[in-house]
């Protein structure tokens, strides 16, 4: 009877430190993971490019939202470019502590155990396509960039090339927020081969004082040559047509020809489109023709909203027959000002 006492005894003691020792590996177990918590608790900083190649790498998946702190998401391809393997993350950072709730969305790409130096970041960076598009073995990654701001290059293609293990931009030395972006990729040749690259000038952009709605604008073609994209406008005249029966139209429509009729900024914005397109098209003087005899000021001045619209008029006409005199490319002459503009824009957005 004593025997199984003290048997029940030591039974009890056993238990009771088992018990114990439970506790404490769970409180040890406790207290790294909340460690771990404050750790992932620490303040995201979206402009961290460093911030979001830890987090990838980390394999935490989809951190969720944090109070005050911010959160990651993330989205990724495995793509294989040759012989090489690739992952492309597309990666969003939502900033909860700052005052304006800020979005911000990067694109990482991965591969041979190192991310590429070429990060991608911007408000709405996007991966819209990844594909051959020069039809030289490598795949490309087609990524749209936008500020969000109101200006003609403030939304991009960037054209990532996947080659040897690391990443080339195509895009790099053609997209220029004061020259122009290219704003498309599209095989324009009807034949299934490469595609090429439509740009967007925007050295139009707030010509002369114009407006932004009202300011005219030219389309450029870039077409690969085996080596990198060139500019290969000419050989594509189509859309040059196709823009000057679209000025003609707005002219017709506006009535421009008629003495006083028409928004007399509207039609000189019509008058310099005629102008361009015919240039690209090789009828520089017929183009050159129609702008300077339909924007004389006299057959305008009548117009109530010319008073504003006069020194615009005055410059374009004074500016572009120098140029045109010389055999000098046309191209406004007022930068300065719309540079301003733009700055000012990217200041408000915090870039």
């Amino acid at each position: 009877m004593i025997v199984h006492k003290l048997e029940m005894k030591y039974k009890v003691s056993i238990l009771l430190f088992l018990a114990l020792l439970i506790f404490f590996v769970a409180k040890l177990l406790t207290g790294v993971s909340g460690r771990s918590e404050d750790k992932l608790a620490e303040k995201i900083d979206c402009w961290d490019l460093k911030g979001y190649e830890e987090w990838i790498l980390s394999g935490n998946g989809v951190l969720g939202e944090m109070p005050n702190v911010g959160y990651y998401t993330a989205s990724r391809h495995n793509i294989r470019s040759k012989d090489k393997d690739y992952s492309v993350y597309q990666v969003t950072c939502n900033e909860t502590d700052v005052e304006a709730h800020a979005v911000w969305n990067g694109v990482f790409i991965y591969s041979e155990d190192r991310f590429s130096e070429i990060s991608l970041l911007d408000s709405y960076a996007n991966v819209l396509d990844i594909e051959d598009i020069n039809h030289d073995g490598y795949e490309e990654v087609i990524v749209m960039m936008g500020t969000g701001g109101n200006c003609w290059a403030c939304t991009r293609r960037e054209i990532l090339q996947l080659k040897d293990g690391g990443v080339v931009n195509l895009t790099e030395n053609i997209n220029d927020l004061d020259a122009g972006a290219v704003v498309g990729v599209m095989e324009l040749d009807g034949d299934d081969s490469e595609k090429e690259l439509e740009f967007l000038e925007s050295e139009w952009e707030f010509a002369f004082g114009l407006c932004h709605a009202c300011s005219p604008y030219t389309i450029r073609i870039y077409k690969w040559d085996g080596d990198s994209y060139v500019d290969d406008s000419r050989s594509y005249p189509g859309i040059y047509e196709e823009q000057l029966s679209k000025a003609m139209q707005d002219w017709n429509e506006w009535e421009c020809g008629t003495p006083n009729s028409g928004a007399s900024d509207s039609c000189l914005s019509a008058a310099l489109q005629v102008l361009l397109a015919s240039d690209m098209l090789g009828r520089r003087d017929e183009g050159w023709h129609f702008f300077w005899e339909n924007t004389k000021p006299e057959l305008f001045e009548m117009h109530v909203d010319f008073d504003y619209a006069e020194e615009s008029f005055e410059k374009a006409r004074s500016a572009l027959e120098s140029q045109y005199k010389n055999g000098e490319p046309f191209r406004p002459t007022e930068k300065k000002e719309y540079i301003e503009l733009l700055e000012e824009s990217l200041e408000n957005l915090n870039l």
